[in-house]
């Protein structure tokens, strides 16, 4: 019997169920996207979900090693970097629209350390390569960073438990910006611990409804890693 000639151009198992893999896997990526930015139904655990998203990636990183990248452009191999750039980039828009920080000082300080932490464990998990390790380095300290902070914010405003302390904050000037990125601003006096004037970026009806020399009011929130947050009413 003669035997089935096979085509030696065509890839292997493994790279074609990696191809396969990586694009399923940033289509369900886009779709946690579109649920964080663009719904308001369970927004929080879609929030949980794409945080896991980087675990997932180190995952993959490691089960299709040197066949799956991420730090580099190759046409060649299927790069789940995309999906990491989603990921992340839903993640902060979520925390930018939802939740407004008093002071950063607190973020910035659990941010880093958490970047440092999120480092040692993608090197741990992934068993990526030693050959592209300073541009590995620079690129997830760059995402370890943005992921760090869109986390801790989320903790400490999604899982606060603390009451809210009532303010209320004069407005001495508002103006709507057009453009592109077009956006209603009001101009509040200091208040609470505040040494300037803030500058609240809000939606049109709450900006129609007000004028100036009116009072906003402010509920504020001690946060869960006493990180002070508020809204406005």
């Amino acid at each position: 019997m003669r035997k089935k000639r096979t085509n030696q151009n065509q890839p292997p198992i493994s790279y074609r169920q990696a191809k396969n893999t990586v694009r399923a896997f940033n289509i369900i990526v886009f779709a946690l996207f579109a649920w964080l930015t663009f719904t308001s139904t369970a927004t929080q655990l879609a929030f949980v979900i794409m945080a896991l998203v980087p675990f997932a990636c180190m995952y993959l990183l490691r089960e299709y090693k040197g066949i799956i990248i991420y730090d580099h452009e190759d046409g060649n191999k299927p790069n789940i970097g995309l999906a990491c750039v989603i990921a992340v980039c839903g993640m902060v828009i979520k925390i930018g629209s939802d939740y407004t920080i008093f002071s950063y000082t607190l973020v910035w300080i659990y941010s880093i350390v958490l970047t440092v932490l999120f480092i040692i464990i993608f090197e741990k998990i992934s068993q990526m390569p030693k050959d592209s390790l300073v541009l590995r380095m620079v690129i997830n300290s760059f995402y370890g960073f943005f992921y760090s902070f869109a986390i801790v914010i989320f903790i400490n405003c999604a899982f606060n438990s603390s009451p809210s302390n009532y303010f209320s904050a004069r407005i001495i000037e508002k103006y709507e910006t057009k453009g592109k990125n077009s956006s209603n601003v009001l101009i509040l006096e200091r208040w609470h611990t505040q040494t300037k004037n803030e500058t609240e970026n809000v939606k049109q009806k709450y900006y129609d409804s007000k004028n100036i020399g009116d009072y906003v009011d402010i509920d504020y929130y001690n946060g869960l890693l006493e990180i002070g947050w508020y809204e406005l009413k």
